[in-house]
Parts: structure tokens; C-alpha cells; sequence
């Protein structure tokens, strides 16, 4: 569906989504621990649907019961005959279960979109292979299974994506041994003190210094009650709407959390000219009157640098923003798809190395294509309740995070999120 939005000022309450980070995380662990765990708060989108999906395609018990989720744990007894897993569009469930399907003592597929085949996979497929798995090919589709982990321990390259560390950390307490992993290089450090931070919950302490991660020999999941906190990654969105429309949004129970990256995001508004104030009830944030250029550093978030440059794009003078160097083998070439919709756009966009520098124009008219990418829609989305005449086709690849994405946030800025057109921009 094409969305030309229309301008308003955006203002009042919202809540987001749960965080299908730390979602997908919980049903891995739930999913190897021994007993029943329950979730409430479970995000419904196609990011954790493919978690779901692939974990029941792998034996686990999974069932729904309005708001909560029951996950019947095998400890660590996964796999059965023919299992094909279709992670979808998901990073998460394609890297996370293919080192669960490594312990299972039948072989199983697992593969995803074309998109997902050409996204980094072979640090972890040969970290893997170095602790015993039998495991084919170094992108998917993977086969995996019919073999015995050594725990032990492992070198990985993290340098791409801290999901290789978690995928292997996941799989840590259901292995003989222990497990010591080691990297040199480490993107998204917060990432990972998000998996280590979960499975204190599932009752396994783990310990993250600055080049490693161990889990003890004897470490076990125990299954546990949980609610999914709200998705930082989600709440930069109507956090930018405010910034950029002069409004006052409040972003209700989301709480400050050091392992939710993007949380880097509001910290950047406060540089522009924001107002943010954190209370028992959640944040809020108020736009100013101008927005000041900012030199950020979004290594940690680079999810959220989406939302930054946005921002950018609404200040007075030029922005730099580091720290970018693995979005290009997002969703999207993110980097490609920022710089092309803010040209579009009116801002002058120089592409550095890892990074952008962005200076506001005089911004018109533009019709922004997503790339099939859910992050790219929705910030470009919300700068067209900033400045008339900016439409996003393809909008409903924002079901990968966040299907209602256009009616909730619509609660703050009116209709102005829900039309959709077939009108050709001026731009």
C-alpha cells in the first residue's frame, strides 16, 4: 500500500509494541529450558511469528492463550525428522536457530527470503563447526543436526553482527562443558548484554567481559514467567515525530534500559533540542522550536540512527552520524536506502565511511521506496507529518516489527497516519 501522510503536530499517549528483540531471546531459552514457561506481552509480527513457527517446526510445544504464550521446554532435546525451518525475513530466528538446530540428533533446513540468504551467516556457521556440528553451507539455506556439541572454547567474528555471539551464548547451557566465546571485534556490544541479561531470568548467570562471554559448566534454563518490557527500537518513532513536528508525546511504561540499544536515540534528541523527561509512567518527549545539528555516534544503536537522521534532515545546519558500517547488510542496504530518500527528500547527503553527513535543504516533495525494508517506511513515514507531499510506497512491509504500526501511531497526529493514496508526488 502507497501512504502520502498529511502534516500535523503530533501529541499525546502511545504504547508501543513489546520488544521482539528480547522476545525472540525468551522463546529460545524457553524453549530449551526444562518445564512450562509463560510470556505475556509477546509482540505479534512476522519477526517473532517466524521464531514461533520455526521452533514448532523443531519439536517445541508452543500454544497461545489469549495474551499469554505457553512454551512447553525440551532441555535442550530439540530436532525432529524432516524439520524445515522458514525464518522468513528474520535475522534473529535464522542466526538463533541455526545453532539450535545443531543440537538435534536429526537434520533440518533452515532458510528464509532471498534477502536473508545474502545477510551474513558463515562467522557462526564456522564457529559451529569448530565445537563438533555437522552443519552445510556458509549462507542459507543451512543444513544442520545429526552430530554432538564439545563445549569448551570458541572463536568467533562479531564484527558484522552481534548475533553470532547470542546465537552461540543461546545454545551455551544445554552443552556438556561449558562455553568460553571469544571475539576480537564486537558490534552492538548492547545486543549481547541483552542475551546475558534474559537468561539470568531463565536462571543461567553468564559472564560478559570486554573480548568474551562464558557460561559455566552445569548452568541449566529453568522455565519462567515473564512480560515482554516495551520495544525501544519502536519507541524512536513517535520519540522523532515529536522532535521534528514541534508536538509532546508521551511513550507510555517504556523504562530506561542499558541492553535496549536504541535507547541511544533519545539521548541524540536531547543534543538537538528536545526536551525528554523519564518518570514511573514512561517518557516523554517535546520537540523544539528549531532542531540543532548533532554529531552522533550510533554504532551501538544503528537501528536507530534511521531515526537520527531524519532528525537531521529537520535541523539547522549539518549533521554527522558514525558508527554505521552494518547497515548495509540489513533488511536493506540502509546506508543506500537513507541516502536515496533524503536526496529526494531536499537534504544533501554525503556518504562517509560508515557513516553519514546530512544538511537540511529546502525539503519538497519525494515518493520514498522502502525497499521492502520495515524501518526505512516507517521513519520516512513519519517525515511526512513534518512536511506535506512526502509518500512511502510498499507500506506494508512494517508487519515485520510493528502491524499496526499506522493506526497506533496514528493516536497521535489524528488521520494524518492512516490515509493512504494513489496520488503521484510532485517530487
Amino acid at each position: 500500500m502507497r501512504r502520502c501522510m498529511t502534516p500535523t503536530t503530533a501529541r499525546g499517549e502511545i504504547t508501543v509494541p513489546g520488544s521482539r528483540s528480547i522476545t525472540n531471546r525468551v522463546l529460545v531459552m524457553a524453549a530449551l529450558a526444562e518445564g512450562v514457561s509463560i510470556l505475556r506481552g509477546v509482540p505479534l509480527c512476522d519477526d517473532t511469528e517466524a521464531m514461533i513457527s520455526g521452533l514448532r517446526s523443531l519439536g517445541v510445544r508452543i500454544r497461545r492463550d489469549d495474551d499469554e504464550f505457553q512454551v512447553t521446554g525440551t532441555g535442550g532435546r530439540i530436532g525432529r525428522p524432516g524439520a524445515a525451518v522458514d525464518a522468513m525475513a528474520s535475522g534473529t530466528t535464522a542466526r538463533f536457530l541455526t545453532a539450535v538446530a545443531c543440537l538435534g540428533k536429526q537434520v533440518a533446513v533452515v532458510d528464509g527470503v532471498r534477502r536473508l540468504r545474502e545477510r551474513p551467516l558463515r562467522p557462526l556457521v564456522e564457529a559451529l563447526g569448530s565445537m563438533g556440528a555437522h552443519i552445510e553451507g556458509e549462507h542459507l539455506p543451512i543444513v544442520a543436526g545429526g552430530s554432538r556439541l564439545t563445549g569448551g572454547s570458541v572463536e568467533v567474528d562479531a564484527s558484522a553482527s552481534s548475533q553470532f555471539v547470542s546465537a552461540l551464548a543461546l545454545i551455551g547451557p544445554v552443552i556438556d562443558g561449558g562455553l568460553s566465546i571469544r571475539w576480537s571485534e564486537l558490534v552492538s556490544r548492547p545486543f549481547v548484554e541483552m542475551t546475558v541479561e534474559v537468561m539470568a531470568i531463565f536462571g543461567v548467570t553468564a559472564e560478559l567481559s570486554d573480548r568474551g562471554l562464558t557460561i559455566p559448566d552445569g548452568a541449566a534454563y529453568r522455565a519462567a514467567e515473564m512480560s515482554i518490557p516495551p520495544d525501544a527500537a519502536s519507541a524512536v518513532y513517535p520519540a522523532l515525530a515529536a522532535a521534528i513536528t514541534k508536538g509532546s508525546v508521551m511513550i507510555k511504561e517504556l523504562r530506561r534500559a542499558p541492553s535496549q540499544a536504541d535507547l541511544r536515540v533519545f539521548q541524540v534528541l536531547e543534543q538537538m533540542g528536545c526536551r525528554v523527561v523519564w518518570s514511573a509512567t514512561g517518557v516523554s518527549v517535546n520537540g523544539p522550536e528549531r532542531l540543532r545539528s548533532v554529531d552522533a555516534d550510533m554504532a551501538g544503536a544503528p537501528d536507530g540512527a534511521l531515526a537520527v537522521a531524519i532528525a537531521a534532515a529537520f535541523a539547522d545546519g549539518t549533521s554527522t552520524i558514525r558508527g554505521l558500517g552494518t547497515l548495509a547488510a540489513k533488511e536493506s542496504d540502509r546506508i543506500a536506502g537513507l541516502a536515496e530518500g533524503l536526496t529526494a527528500m531536499g537534504a544533501v547527503v554525503e556518504v562517509q565511511a560508515a557513516g553519514l553527513s546530512i544538511t537540511s535543504g529546502d525539503l519538497r516533495d519525494a515518493t520514498i521506496d522502502p525497499r521492502a525494508d520495515h524501518r526505512i517506511a516507517m521513519v520516512f513515514s513519519v517525515a511526512g507529518i513534518a512536511r506535506e507531499g512526502i509518500c512511502v510506497e510498499d507500506t506494508d512491509c512494517v508487519s515485520k516489527t510493528w502491524p499496526g504500526f499506522y493506526e497506533d501511531m496514528a493516536r497521535i497526529s489524528g488521520s494524518g497516519w492512516a490515509r493512504s493514496s494513489r496520488r503521484q508526488s510532485a517530487g
